[in-house]
């Protein structure tokens, strides 16, 4: 595969980890904002056969930081992993951002869409997608994420909805995991949108009711 994958928020890195073991993307990417966490992700990692391409500390806060990563181990015409693997330029190869466990914070949230706005902005031939995931006990979070996307230029493409998950886990600590009791999960795909949503009441509404006809639908 040529896309590269870009986990933001990673935590434990459980996603990052398990894609880097099938080898189904060109670059994996794990990050995460505060350095324990980082250091926890390594200890995963080596744990794991270290089959990540790195880790890096991204705090979405600055919404410049994730397309810097990008830069730095995902851009295939400067990335040191893909040049030694001969991949050449691919300077257009896809971009996967994925996020798992940012549903619980609403500020993480509108950084999370300013900084893919800023990844486009950067990137644009990339068409960078998110693949944002919770847990319905954040589904009241839906709504206000959804504006949040559409202000920063994003659509909804996808969602997947499954009940009954075995693989739906909390952090207990630093470093130990348990089992949730909430084993319903949604995800939730944003592609870039030729429109951007302006912070207007007449034109939420549109997106809240938008969000009602979805879940009448489902």
């Amino acid at each position: 595969s040529r896309v590269a994958l870009i986990e933001v928020g990673a935590g434990s890195a459980v996603p990052s980890l398990a894609a880097a073991a099938v080898g189904a993307f060109r670059t994996v990417v794990a990050t995460d904002c505060f350095e324990e966490e980082l250091a926890l992700i390594r200890h995963n990692a080596g744990l794991n056969g270290k089959k990540l391409t790195s880790v890096a500390r991204v705090d979405v806060s600055d919404a410049q930081m994730l397309a810097r990563v990008v830069k730095e181990y995902a851009s295939p015409s400067t990335s040191a992993h893909s040049v030694a693997s001969g991949d050449g330029d691919g300077g257009d190869s896809p971009l996967l951002v994925l996020a798992c466990d940012m549903s619980y914070d609403p500020e993480a949230i509108l950084h999370l869409f300013a900084s893919m706005r800023a990844l486009v902005d950067a990137y644009p031939s990339r068409k960078p997608l998110l693949l944002f995931a919770r847990s319905s006990n954040f589904a009241h979070m839906d709504t206000q994420t959804r504006l949040h996307a559409a202000r920063h230029g994003f659509a909804l493409l996808a969602r997947s909805d499954a009940r009954g998950s075995p693989g739906v886990i909390d952090s207990i600590s630093e470093s130990h995991l348990t089992p949730c009791a909430d084993d319903a999960v949604s995800s939730f795909f944003f592609a870039p949108s030729v429109t951007r949503l302006a912070p207007d009441a007449a034109q939420d509404a549109s997106v809240l009711r938008a969000d009602l006809l979805d879940i009448e639908h489902e």
